[in-house]
């Protein structure tokens, strides 16, 4: 989950299976309410969770910015067909 939250917040929308989808929400959302909340503990905890430190500043820099009022609900998960080999269903997920 660690390397998919970060994938996202980078790209902004990643293609994976559905289930994984719907379980990222819950950590991207995490990730831009700590940086709405921005203090020197909500730093250290997404600079915890995320891999690039870079990508970290950025987000705490944009986020209260692109979402100033808005609490929850910063994912949109998308179905789309099921995987060839194994049939799994798949979705992008991407960030609003």
């Amino acid at each position: 989950m660690r390397n998919l939250t970060t994938q996202l917040i980078k790209y902004g929308r990643i293609k994976t299976t559905r289930a994984r989808a719907e379980a990222l929400c819950f950590f991207v959302d995490r990730m831009i309410l700590l940086a709405i909340r921005g203090d020197d503990l909500s730093i250290r905890e997404a600079n915890e969770w995320m891999y690039d430190e870079t990508l970290v500043e950025n987000l705490f820099k944009l986020a209260p910015e692109r979402y100033p009022d808005q609490l929850k609900d910063f994912c949109k998960v998308t179905r789309t067909m099921n995987r060839k080999g194994d049939a799994s269903e798949m979705a992008y997920i991407e960030l609003l």
